[in-house]
Protein backbone atom coordinates (compact mmCIF):
# COMPACT_ATOMS: atom_id res chain seq x y z
CA UNK A 1 0.00 0.00 0.00
CA UNK A 2 2.97 2.26 0.79
CA UNK A 3 4.19 1.92 -2.80
CA UNK A 4 1.23 3.25 -3.94
CA UNK A 5 0.64 5.86 -1.69
CA UNK A 6 4.31 7.30 -2.11
CA UNK A 7 3.47 9.14 -5.85
CA UNK A 8 0.16 10.26 -4.21
CA UNK A 9 1.83 12.03 -1.27
CA UNK A 10 4.76 13.57 -3.45
CA UNK A 11 2.65 15.24 -5.89
CA UNK A 12 0.30 16.57 -3.47
CA UNK A 13 3.34 17.48 -1.09
CA UNK A 14 5.05 19.17 -4.28
CA UNK A 15 1.68 21.46 -5.69
CA UNK A 16 0.61 22.35 -1.57
CA UNK A 17 4.23 23.82 -1.75
CA UNK A 18 3.91 25.07 -5.43
CA UNK A 19 1.27 27.41 -4.25
CA UNK A 20 2.74 28.62 -1.20
CA UNK A 21 5.90 29.69 -2.53
CA UNK A 22 4.01 31.19 -5.81
CA UNK A 23 1.11 31.72 -5.20
CA UNK A 24 1.16 35.03 -4.34
CA UNK A 25 1.39 36.20 -7.64
CA UNK A 26 -1.92 35.73 -8.09
CA UNK A 27 -2.67 38.82 -6.65
CA UNK A 28 -0.33 40.77 -8.74
CA UNK A 29 -0.67 42.74 -11.58
CA UNK A 30 0.46 43.00 -14.87
CA UNK A 31 4.42 44.82 -14.87
CA UNK A 32 5.31 47.40 -17.57
CA UNK A 33 8.03 45.47 -18.93
CA UNK A 34 7.61 43.12 -21.70
CA UNK A 35 4.15 42.20 -20.69
CA UNK A 36 2.31 45.37 -22.63
CA UNK A 37 3.98 44.53 -26.00
CA UNK A 38 2.78 40.97 -25.27
CA UNK A 39 -0.76 41.18 -24.18
CA UNK A 40 -1.80 44.54 -22.58
CA UNK A 41 -1.45 46.49 -25.58
CA UNK A 42 -0.94 44.38 -27.99
CA UNK A 43 -4.30 44.13 -30.10
CA UNK A 44 -3.65 40.81 -31.45
CA UNK A 45 -3.64 39.23 -28.24
CA UNK A 46 -5.64 41.98 -26.17
CA UNK A 47 -8.60 40.91 -28.42
CA UNK A 48 -8.61 37.76 -27.72
CA UNK A 49 -9.13 34.78 -30.08
CA UNK A 50 -9.92 35.77 -33.73
CA UNK A 51 -9.15 35.14 -37.06
CA UNK A 52 -6.60 37.70 -37.70
CA UNK A 53 -4.75 37.01 -34.33
CA UNK A 54 -4.36 33.10 -35.00
CA UNK A 55 -3.23 34.64 -38.61
CA UNK A 56 -0.41 36.78 -36.89
CA UNK A 57 0.34 34.50 -34.31
CA UNK A 58 1.63 31.69 -36.53
CA UNK A 59 2.67 33.86 -39.57
CA UNK A 60 3.13 37.46 -38.16
CA UNK A 61 3.36 39.28 -41.45
CA UNK A 62 3.92 43.21 -41.99
CA UNK A 63 1.84 45.23 -39.77
CA UNK A 64 1.63 49.07 -39.89
CA UNK A 65 0.97 50.98 -37.08
CA UNK A 66 2.06 48.60 -34.14
CA UNK A 67 5.14 50.19 -32.95
CA UNK A 68 4.45 49.04 -29.17
CA UNK A 69 4.80 45.45 -31.01
CA UNK A 70 8.51 46.16 -31.90
CA UNK A 71 10.98 42.83 -30.60
CA UNK A 72 7.84 40.77 -30.11
CA UNK A 73 8.16 39.51 -33.82
CA UNK A 74 11.76 38.59 -33.23
CA UNK A 75 10.46 34.98 -31.53
CA UNK A 76 8.39 33.22 -33.33
CA UNK A 77 6.46 30.75 -30.70
CA UNK A 78 2.43 30.75 -31.83
CA UNK A 79 1.22 28.41 -29.43
CA UNK A 80 2.34 30.77 -26.52
CA UNK A 81 0.20 33.61 -28.71
CA UNK A 82 -2.38 31.50 -28.80
CA UNK A 83 -2.02 30.77 -24.90
CA UNK A 84 -2.13 34.23 -24.37
CA UNK A 85 -5.45 35.11 -26.49
CA UNK A 86 -7.21 32.12 -24.84
CA UNK A 87 -6.51 33.84 -21.46
CA UNK A 88 -8.05 37.24 -22.94
CA UNK A 89 -11.10 35.25 -24.27
CA UNK A 90 -11.38 33.43 -20.53
CA UNK A 91 -10.33 35.84 -18.08
CA UNK A 92 -10.69 39.39 -20.25
CA UNK A 93 -8.02 42.36 -19.31
CA UNK A 94 -9.95 43.69 -16.30
CA UNK A 95 -7.52 41.90 -13.92
CA UNK A 96 -4.54 39.85 -14.54
CA UNK A 97 -5.08 36.81 -12.06
CA UNK A 98 -6.33 34.93 -14.98
CA UNK A 99 -2.77 35.10 -16.63
CA UNK A 100 -0.83 34.87 -13.62
CA UNK A 101 -2.76 31.62 -12.65
CA UNK A 102 -2.31 30.02 -15.88
CA UNK A 103 1.65 30.59 -15.55
CA UNK A 104 1.51 28.65 -12.17
CA UNK A 105 -0.66 25.63 -13.31
CA UNK A 106 1.71 25.16 -15.54
CA UNK A 107 4.21 25.34 -13.53
CA UNK A 108 2.66 22.96 -11.08
CA UNK A 109 1.92 20.26 -13.84
CA UNK A 110 5.63 20.75 -15.78
CA UNK A 111 6.64 20.05 -11.53
CA UNK A 112 4.89 17.01 -11.58
CA UNK A 113 6.44 15.70 -15.05
CA UNK A 114 9.64 16.63 -13.60
CA UNK A 115 8.69 14.40 -10.84
CA UNK A 116 7.85 11.22 -13.08
CA UNK A 117 10.62 11.84 -15.63
CA UNK A 118 13.98 11.92 -12.89
CA UNK A 119 11.75 8.75 -11.05
CA UNK A 120 11.90 6.89 -14.32
CA UNK A 121 15.58 7.89 -15.36
CA UNK A 122 17.41 7.57 -11.70
CA UNK A 123 15.27 4.47 -11.16
CA UNK A 124 14.16 5.83 -7.44
CA UNK A 125 10.62 7.83 -7.10
CA UNK A 126 12.31 9.66 -4.28
CA UNK A 127 14.99 10.72 -5.76
CA UNK A 128 12.40 11.68 -8.75
CA UNK A 129 10.43 13.77 -5.90
CA UNK A 130 13.68 15.94 -4.36
CA UNK A 131 14.71 16.92 -8.08
CA UNK A 132 11.20 18.18 -8.92
CA UNK A 133 11.27 19.33 -5.06
CA UNK A 134 14.04 21.28 -5.63
CA UNK A 135 14.13 22.45 -9.30
CA UNK A 136 10.38 24.00 -8.32
CA UNK A 137 11.35 26.23 -5.66
CA UNK A 138 15.02 27.19 -6.71
CA UNK A 139 14.81 31.12 -6.41
CA UNK A 140 15.90 31.27 -10.32
CA UNK A 141 12.41 30.07 -11.50
CA UNK A 142 10.23 33.58 -9.31
CA UNK A 143 10.79 35.04 -12.89
CA UNK A 144 9.01 32.30 -15.18
CA UNK A 145 6.10 31.80 -13.20
CA UNK A 146 5.15 35.19 -12.17
CA UNK A 147 5.92 37.14 -15.60
CA UNK A 148 3.06 36.86 -17.48
CA UNK A 149 4.96 37.38 -20.87
CA UNK A 150 7.08 34.38 -19.92
CA UNK A 151 4.54 32.05 -20.72
CA UNK A 152 6.27 30.64 -23.40
CA UNK A 153 8.83 29.02 -20.09
CA UNK A 154 5.86 27.71 -18.35
CA UNK A 155 4.53 26.19 -21.69
CA UNK A 156 7.18 25.30 -23.64
CA UNK A 157 8.55 23.73 -19.91
CA UNK A 158 5.26 21.62 -19.72
CA UNK A 159 5.72 19.95 -23.38
CA UNK A 160 9.12 19.57 -22.80
CA UNK A 161 9.20 17.82 -20.44
CA UNK A 162 6.27 15.47 -21.41
CA UNK A 163 8.10 14.74 -24.67
CA UNK A 164 11.24 13.44 -22.42
CA UNK A 165 8.37 11.27 -20.41
CA UNK A 166 6.86 9.83 -23.27
CA UNK A 167 10.31 9.23 -24.87
CA UNK A 168 11.60 7.31 -21.61
CA UNK A 169 8.47 5.31 -21.66
CA UNK A 170 8.78 4.80 -25.03
CA UNK A 171 12.24 3.30 -24.74
CA UNK A 172 10.49 0.13 -23.04
CA UNK A 173 6.89 0.49 -24.34
CA UNK A 174 7.09 0.65 -27.99
CA UNK A 175 6.28 3.37 -30.41
CA UNK A 176 2.99 4.48 -29.95
CA UNK A 177 4.72 6.48 -26.71
CA UNK A 178 7.42 7.93 -29.00
CA UNK A 179 5.12 9.44 -31.74
CA UNK A 180 3.05 11.04 -29.06
CA UNK A 181 6.54 12.49 -27.49
CA UNK A 182 7.42 13.55 -31.00
CA UNK A 183 3.76 15.60 -30.93
CA UNK A 184 4.72 17.05 -27.64
CA UNK A 185 8.04 18.35 -28.76
CA UNK A 186 6.23 19.87 -31.82
CA UNK A 187 4.00 21.75 -29.28
CA UNK A 188 7.10 22.47 -27.11
CA UNK A 189 9.09 24.30 -30.62
CA UNK A 190 5.62 25.95 -31.18
CA UNK A 191 5.62 27.66 -27.55
CA UNK A 192 9.53 28.56 -27.26
CA UNK A 193 12.14 27.49 -30.12
CA UNK A 194 15.27 27.20 -27.52
CA UNK A 195 13.92 23.66 -26.68
CA UNK A 196 15.30 22.74 -30.11
CA UNK A 197 17.76 20.80 -27.78
CA UNK A 198 15.42 18.43 -27.29
CA UNK A 199 16.82 15.59 -29.28
CA UNK A 200 20.13 16.26 -27.80
CA UNK A 201 18.79 15.41 -24.44
CA UNK A 202 17.45 12.36 -25.45
CA UNK A 203 20.67 11.15 -26.91
CA UNK A 204 22.15 11.33 -23.70
CA UNK A 205 18.85 10.40 -21.13
CA UNK A 206 18.51 6.88 -24.08
CA UNK A 207 22.35 6.15 -22.92
CA UNK A 208 22.26 6.49 -19.74
CA UNK A 209 18.37 4.70 -19.55
CA UNK A 210 20.26 1.76 -21.53
CA UNK A 211 23.68 1.64 -19.71
CA UNK A 212 25.76 3.38 -22.41
CA UNK A 213 29.42 3.21 -21.28
CA UNK A 214 31.22 4.73 -24.49
CA UNK A 215 28.90 7.25 -25.47
CA UNK A 216 31.37 6.81 -28.76
CA UNK A 217 30.92 7.61 -32.40
CA UNK A 218 29.05 4.35 -33.17
CA UNK A 219 26.32 4.81 -30.44
CA UNK A 220 25.98 8.61 -31.40
CA UNK A 221 25.57 7.98 -35.16
CA UNK A 222 23.04 5.24 -34.12
CA UNK A 223 20.92 7.90 -32.69
CA UNK A 224 20.91 10.29 -35.02
CA UNK A 225 19.75 7.61 -37.25
CA UNK A 226 16.93 7.01 -35.37
CA UNK A 227 15.22 10.04 -33.66
CA UNK A 228 16.49 11.40 -37.67
CA UNK A 229 12.91 13.19 -37.81
CA UNK A 230 13.09 14.64 -34.51
CA UNK A 231 16.89 16.40 -35.32
CA UNK A 232 15.26 17.77 -39.02
CA UNK A 233 12.47 19.43 -36.95
CA UNK A 234 14.65 20.52 -34.42
CA UNK A 235 17.03 22.30 -37.27
CA UNK A 236 14.03 23.32 -39.07
CA UNK A 237 12.51 25.29 -35.99
CA UNK A 238 16.63 26.48 -35.56
CA UNK A 239 16.96 28.29 -39.05
CA UNK A 240 13.65 29.95 -38.31
CA UNK A 241 14.68 31.33 -34.93
CA UNK A 242 17.57 32.69 -36.32
CA UNK A 243 16.40 34.17 -39.11
CA UNK A 244 13.55 35.99 -36.74
CA UNK A 245 16.47 37.44 -34.54
CA UNK A 246 18.26 38.85 -38.12
CA UNK A 247 15.46 41.23 -38.03
CA UNK A 248 13.10 43.61 -36.12
CA UNK A 249 14.23 45.86 -33.52
CA UNK A 250 16.95 43.11 -32.64
CA UNK A 251 18.87 43.71 -35.62
CA UNK A 252 20.40 46.75 -33.63
CA UNK A 253 21.61 44.41 -30.70
CA UNK A 254 23.44 41.92 -33.10
CA UNK A 255 25.07 44.80 -34.08
CA UNK A 256 26.70 45.74 -31.18
CA UNK A 257 28.66 43.10 -30.84
CA UNK A 258 30.60 40.96 -33.17
CA UNK A 259 30.46 36.55 -32.76
CA UNK A 260 34.00 36.61 -31.56
CA UNK A 261 32.71 39.21 -28.37
CA UNK A 262 30.23 37.12 -27.87
CA UNK A 263 32.36 33.95 -27.73
CA UNK A 264 34.82 35.42 -25.40
CA UNK A 265 32.03 36.45 -22.97
CA UNK A 266 30.19 33.22 -22.68
CA UNK A 267 32.66 31.23 -21.27
CA UNK A 268 32.16 33.98 -18.12
CA UNK A 269 28.49 34.08 -18.64
CA UNK A 270 28.16 29.93 -18.18
CA UNK A 271 30.48 30.03 -14.33
CA UNK A 272 27.65 33.49 -13.87
CA UNK A 273 25.04 31.01 -14.18
CA UNK A 274 26.70 28.43 -11.64
CA UNK A 275 27.33 31.13 -9.48
CA UNK A 276 23.77 32.16 -9.59
CA UNK A 277 22.08 28.70 -8.91
CA UNK A 278 24.48 28.37 -5.74
CA UNK A 279 23.95 31.63 -4.40
CA UNK A 280 20.69 32.37 -5.77
CA UNK A 281 20.94 36.24 -4.10
CA UNK A 282 20.77 39.98 -5.31
CA UNK A 283 18.58 38.39 -8.85
CA UNK A 284 16.96 40.91 -11.26
CA UNK A 285 15.49 40.60 -14.50
CA UNK A 286 18.35 41.33 -16.61
CA UNK A 287 22.17 41.61 -16.14
CA UNK A 288 24.96 43.97 -17.39
CA UNK A 289 27.61 42.38 -18.89
CA UNK A 290 30.72 41.67 -17.55
CA UNK A 291 33.72 44.35 -17.02
CA UNK A 292 36.25 41.53 -17.02
CA UNK A 293 38.98 42.14 -19.08
CA UNK A 294 40.43 39.16 -21.62
CA UNK A 295 42.35 37.61 -19.37
CA UNK A 296 39.74 36.97 -17.38
CA UNK A 297 37.07 35.78 -20.26
CA UNK A 298 40.30 33.52 -21.58
CA UNK A 299 40.58 31.48 -18.02
CA UNK A 300 36.67 31.15 -17.43
CA UNK A 301 37.03 29.21 -20.82
CA UNK A 302 39.80 27.45 -19.90
CA UNK A 303 37.87 26.40 -16.75
CA UNK A 304 35.20 25.07 -18.84
CA UNK A 305 37.33 23.28 -21.28
CA UNK A 306 39.45 21.82 -18.64
CA UNK A 307 36.74 20.95 -16.65
CA UNK A 308 34.66 19.52 -19.59
CA UNK A 309 37.84 16.96 -20.73
CA UNK A 310 37.60 15.82 -17.27
CA UNK A 311 33.98 15.27 -17.11
CA UNK A 312 34.34 13.27 -20.96
CA UNK A 313 37.66 11.29 -19.66
CA UNK A 314 35.68 10.20 -16.79
CA UNK A 315 32.36 9.39 -18.13
CA UNK A 316 32.30 5.85 -17.97
CA UNK A 317 32.84 5.74 -14.07
CA UNK A 318 30.81 9.31 -13.83
CA UNK A 319 27.85 8.23 -15.77
CA UNK A 320 25.50 10.21 -14.02
CA UNK A 321 27.58 13.29 -13.78
CA UNK A 322 28.31 13.11 -17.18
CA UNK A 323 24.24 12.95 -17.92
CA UNK A 324 23.82 15.99 -15.57
CA UNK A 325 26.97 17.99 -16.56
CA UNK A 326 26.37 17.32 -20.61
CA UNK A 327 22.28 18.20 -19.68
CA UNK A 328 23.61 21.34 -18.19
CA UNK A 329 25.60 22.76 -21.36
CA UNK A 330 23.09 21.55 -24.00
CA UNK A 331 20.48 23.67 -22.62
CA UNK A 332 22.61 26.24 -22.29
CA UNK A 333 24.03 26.94 -25.87
CA UNK A 334 20.73 28.47 -26.79
CA UNK A 335 21.21 31.21 -24.27
CA UNK A 336 25.40 31.03 -24.07
CA UNK A 337 24.74 34.24 -26.69
CA UNK A 338 27.31 32.17 -29.57
CA UNK A 339 24.51 32.81 -31.44
CA UNK A 340 22.22 36.05 -31.35
CA UNK A 341 18.86 34.68 -30.18
CA UNK A 342 18.12 37.50 -27.37
CA UNK A 343 19.31 40.43 -25.86
CA UNK A 344 20.12 39.53 -22.52
CA UNK A 345 23.17 39.23 -20.99
CA UNK A 346 22.38 36.48 -19.10
CA UNK A 347 19.13 36.19 -17.18
CA UNK A 348 17.32 34.05 -14.74
CA UNK A 349 14.83 32.00 -16.91
CA UNK A 350 17.88 30.78 -19.52
CA UNK A 351 18.14 28.01 -16.95
CA UNK A 352 14.49 27.26 -16.26
CA UNK A 353 15.66 24.14 -18.55
CA UNK A 354 19.29 23.24 -17.63
CA UNK A 355 19.04 23.21 -13.83
CA UNK A 356 17.54 19.54 -13.68
CA UNK A 357 20.64 18.57 -15.01
CA UNK A 358 22.94 19.18 -11.79
CA UNK A 359 19.80 18.46 -9.83
CA UNK A 360 19.79 14.66 -10.75
CA UNK A 361 23.38 14.13 -9.74
CA UNK A 362 22.90 16.36 -6.69
CA UNK A 363 19.11 14.41 -5.63
CA UNK A 364 20.92 10.53 -6.53
CA UNK A 365 23.98 11.60 -3.92
CA UNK A 366 21.01 12.57 -1.31
CA UNK A 367 19.31 8.98 -1.24
CA UNK A 368 22.75 7.68 -0.18
CA UNK A 369 21.92 8.15 3.96
CA UNK A 370 19.69 9.51 6.30
CA UNK A 371 21.99 12.72 6.65
CA UNK A 372 21.99 13.77 2.94
CA UNK A 373 18.21 13.53 2.93
CA UNK A 374 18.20 15.83 5.56
CA UNK A 375 20.42 18.23 3.45
CA UNK A 376 18.43 18.24 0.87
CA UNK A 377 15.36 18.96 2.93
CA UNK A 378 17.50 22.13 4.21
CA UNK A 379 18.13 23.57 0.82
CA UNK A 380 14.73 22.83 -0.40
CA UNK A 381 13.47 25.20 2.91
CA UNK A 382 16.32 28.06 2.66
CA UNK A 383 15.35 28.07 -1.40
CA UNK A 384 11.59 28.26 -0.99
CA UNK A 385 11.94 31.43 1.33
CA UNK A 386 14.13 32.88 -1.17
CA UNK A 387 11.78 31.92 -4.00
CA UNK A 388 8.98 33.10 -2.07
CA UNK A 389 10.57 36.41 -1.58
CA UNK A 390 11.65 36.64 -5.41
CA UNK A 391 8.10 36.24 -6.44
CA UNK A 392 7.33 39.62 -4.77
CA UNK A 393 9.15 41.40 -6.40
CA UNK A 394 7.44 40.84 -9.59
CA UNK A 395 4.62 42.82 -7.59
CA UNK A 396 4.22 45.64 -9.86
CA UNK A 397 6.40 47.62 -11.98
CA UNK A 398 7.63 49.97 -9.11
CA UNK A 399 8.60 46.81 -6.99
CA UNK A 400 10.65 44.95 -9.62
CA UNK A 401 12.10 48.38 -11.34
CA UNK A 402 13.39 49.55 -7.57
CA UNK A 403 14.74 46.36 -7.20
CA UNK A 404 16.76 46.19 -10.11
CA UNK A 405 18.48 48.91 -9.43
CA UNK A 406 19.66 48.03 -6.04
CA UNK A 407 20.21 44.42 -6.55
CA UNK A 408 22.50 45.08 -10.08
CA UNK A 409 22.96 48.80 -10.26
CA UNK A 410 25.32 48.68 -13.64
CA UNK A 411 22.12 47.21 -15.31
CA UNK A 412 20.73 50.15 -17.88
CA UNK A 413 16.96 48.15 -18.15
CA UNK A 414 16.52 48.29 -14.53
CA UNK A 415 17.14 52.48 -14.80
CA UNK A 416 15.07 53.06 -17.95
CA UNK A 417 12.58 51.39 -16.58
CA UNK A 418 12.18 53.19 -13.26
CA UNK A 419 12.37 56.41 -14.82
CA UNK A 420 9.26 55.56 -16.87
CA UNK A 421 7.68 54.56 -13.91
CA UNK A 422 8.53 58.11 -12.59
CA UNK A 423 7.62 59.63 -16.46
CA UNK A 424 3.76 57.74 -15.73
CA UNK A 425 3.90 60.43 -12.60
CA UNK A 426 4.63 63.07 -14.50
CA UNK A 427 8.00 63.18 -12.03
CA UNK A 428 9.84 64.76 -14.73
CA UNK A 429 12.69 65.27 -12.61
CA UNK A 430 13.09 61.76 -11.11
CA UNK A 431 12.24 60.14 -14.88
CA UNK A 432 15.26 62.45 -16.05
CA UNK A 433 17.86 61.37 -13.05
CA UNK A 434 16.93 57.73 -13.94
CA UNK A 435 17.56 58.12 -17.72
CA UNK A 436 20.57 59.84 -17.38
CA UNK A 437 22.02 57.34 -15.29
CA UNK A 438 21.40 54.92 -17.34
CA UNK A 439 23.31 56.93 -20.12
CA UNK A 440 26.01 57.23 -18.21
CA UNK A 441 26.50 53.28 -17.95
CA UNK A 442 25.50 53.10 -21.57
CA UNK A 443 25.81 56.17 -24.12
CA UNK A 444 24.52 53.73 -26.84
CA UNK A 445 21.56 53.09 -24.83
CA UNK A 446 18.90 54.30 -27.63
CA UNK A 447 15.64 53.76 -24.80
CA UNK A 448 17.00 56.09 -22.35
CA UNK A 449 17.92 58.90 -24.84
CA UNK A 450 14.45 58.60 -26.25
CA UNK A 451 13.03 58.50 -22.89
CA UNK A 452 14.98 61.60 -21.99
CA UNK A 453 13.59 63.33 -25.10
CA UNK A 454 10.13 63.08 -24.14
CA UNK A 455 10.78 64.36 -20.26
CA UNK A 456 12.35 67.46 -22.21
CA UNK A 457 9.40 68.01 -24.90
CA UNK A 458 6.96 67.49 -22.00
CA UNK A 459 8.87 70.14 -20.15
CA UNK A 460 8.53 72.44 -23.37
CA UNK A 461 12.45 72.23 -23.91
CA UNK A 462 12.27 71.24 -27.31
CA UNK A 463 15.75 71.81 -28.40
CA UNK A 464 17.00 69.40 -25.93
CA UNK A 465 14.47 67.56 -26.86
CA UNK A 466 15.45 67.05 -30.43
CA UNK A 467 19.20 66.82 -29.14
CA UNK A 468 18.10 63.28 -27.17
CA UNK A 469 15.85 62.14 -30.41
CA UNK A 470 18.51 62.53 -32.99
CA UNK A 471 21.06 60.42 -30.53
CA UNK A 472 18.93 58.26 -29.79
CA UNK A 473 18.35 57.63 -33.68
CA UNK A 474 22.50 57.69 -33.53
CA UNK A 475 22.67 54.74 -31.67
CA UNK A 476 19.69 53.16 -33.16
CA UNK A 477 18.90 54.58 -36.63
CA UNK A 478 15.78 52.26 -37.17
CA UNK A 479 13.94 53.17 -34.16
CA UNK A 480 10.78 54.28 -34.89
CA UNK A 481 9.15 56.08 -31.94
CA UNK A 482 12.49 57.98 -32.35
CA UNK A 483 12.03 58.89 -35.70
CA UNK A 484 8.16 59.97 -35.45
CA UNK A 485 9.17 62.05 -32.27
CA UNK A 486 11.97 63.65 -33.99
CA UNK A 487 9.63 64.28 -37.32
CA UNK A 488 6.75 65.55 -35.47
CA UNK A 489 9.29 68.47 -33.52
CA UNK A 490 10.83 69.32 -36.74
CA UNK A 491 6.92 69.72 -38.48
CA UNK A 492 6.21 71.90 -35.73
CA UNK A 493 9.06 74.08 -35.95
CA UNK A 494 8.01 74.68 -39.60
CA UNK A 495 11.11 72.46 -41.27
CA UNK A 496 8.85 70.20 -43.24
CA UNK A 497 11.43 69.00 -45.37
CA UNK A 498 13.48 67.41 -42.52
CA UNK A 499 9.84 66.47 -40.96
CA UNK A 500 9.68 64.41 -44.64
CA UNK A 501 12.93 62.82 -44.35
CA UNK A 502 12.43 61.47 -41.29
CA UNK A 503 9.05 60.46 -42.26
CA UNK A 504 10.23 58.54 -45.47
CA UNK A 505 12.34 56.70 -43.32
CA UNK A 506 9.70 55.35 -40.84
CA UNK A 507 6.78 55.17 -43.29
CA UNK A 508 7.22 51.82 -44.79
CA UNK A 509 6.75 49.97 -41.14
CA UNK A 510 4.45 52.34 -39.57
CA UNK A 511 0.96 53.36 -40.63
CA UNK A 512 0.80 57.01 -38.78
CA UNK A 513 4.32 57.91 -40.24
CA UNK A 514 2.89 56.76 -43.69
CA UNK A 515 0.07 59.21 -43.31
CA UNK A 516 2.05 62.31 -41.99
CA UNK A 517 4.53 61.75 -45.04
CA UNK A 518 1.19 62.18 -47.23
CA UNK A 519 0.67 65.24 -45.31
CA UNK A 520 4.18 66.59 -45.95
CA UNK A 521 3.88 66.02 -49.63
CA UNK A 522 0.54 68.23 -49.35
CA UNK A 523 2.42 71.22 -47.59
CA UNK A 524 5.23 71.22 -49.55
CA UNK A 525 2.81 70.63 -52.85
CA UNK A 526 4.02 67.13 -54.30
CA UNK A 527 0.98 66.13 -55.37
CA UNK A 528 2.43 63.22 -56.75
CA UNK A 529 3.84 61.87 -54.04
CA UNK A 530 0.91 62.45 -52.16
CA UNK A 531 -1.17 60.68 -54.66
CA UNK A 532 0.99 57.82 -54.29
CA UNK A 533 1.03 57.85 -50.60
CA UNK A 534 -2.76 58.17 -50.27
CA UNK A 535 -3.07 55.40 -52.91
CA UNK A 536 -0.84 52.98 -50.02
CA UNK A 537 -3.18 54.27 -47.01
CA UNK A 538 -6.66 53.83 -48.98
CA UNK A 539 -5.35 50.00 -49.14
CA UNK A 540 -4.31 49.69 -45.70
CA UNK A 541 -6.56 49.02 -42.73
CA UNK A 542 -7.12 52.29 -41.28
CA UNK A 543 -9.14 52.42 -38.11
CA UNK A 544 -7.71 55.44 -36.80
CA UNK A 545 -10.29 58.11 -36.83
CA UNK A 546 -8.18 61.19 -37.10
CA UNK A 547 -6.19 59.46 -40.44
CA UNK A 548 -9.46 58.61 -41.75
CA UNK A 549 -10.85 62.05 -41.82
CA UNK A 550 -7.80 63.20 -43.15
CA UNK A 551 -7.44 60.63 -45.86
CA UNK A 552 -10.60 61.48 -46.54
CA UNK A 553 -9.72 65.70 -46.43
CA UNK A 554 -6.67 64.54 -48.47
CA UNK A 555 -8.78 62.60 -51.51
CA UNK A 556 -11.19 65.30 -51.92
CA UNK A 557 -8.48 68.15 -52.55
CA UNK A 558 -6.47 65.56 -54.78
CA UNK A 559 -9.56 64.82 -56.81
CA UNK A 560 -9.87 68.35 -57.24
CA UNK A 561 -6.84 69.51 -58.48
CA UNK A 562 -6.65 67.03 -60.69
CA UNK A 563 -10.04 68.09 -62.15
CA UNK A 564 -8.37 71.20 -62.25
CA UNK A 565 -5.65 70.45 -64.03
CA UNK A 566 -7.93 68.53 -66.42
CA UNK A 567 -9.64 71.57 -67.18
Amino acid sequence: MRIHRAPLVSAVSLLLLGLLVFGRSLTFDFVPYDDPAYVTENRFVNEGLSLEGLRWAFLYGSQLGDLSHQGVENLWHPLTWVSHMLDVEVFGMESAWGHHAVNLLFYLLTSLLVMWVAGMVLKNHWAGFFVALLWMVHPLKAESVAWVTERKDVLSGFFFWATLGCMVRGFEKGSRWRWIGYGCFVAALLSKPSVVVLPALILLVEGFVKGEEKWGVSFIFGSLKRWWLWWVTAAMAALVSIMMQAGGSHDYFIGQSSFVDRMMTAGLGFWLYCYRILVPWNLAFEYPPPEAGWVVLAMAWVGLLVAGAVVWWKRRAWRLVFLGAAWFVVCWLPASGVLYVGSSFTADRYVYLALAGPLFVFCDWLMRSRWRVAVGGLVALLWSGLAWKQVGVWENGWTLFQHATKAQPRMTAGWVNLGGMYQNEQNWEDAARCYEQAIALNKKNYGAWFNLGNVYKAKKQQVDAAAAYASSLEAYPHYLPAILNLGLLKRESGDLKGAQELFRRGRDRDLRMLWLSCECALALRDFDEAQQLLERLEQEKVSHAQILDGMKRARAFLDAQGSSGKE
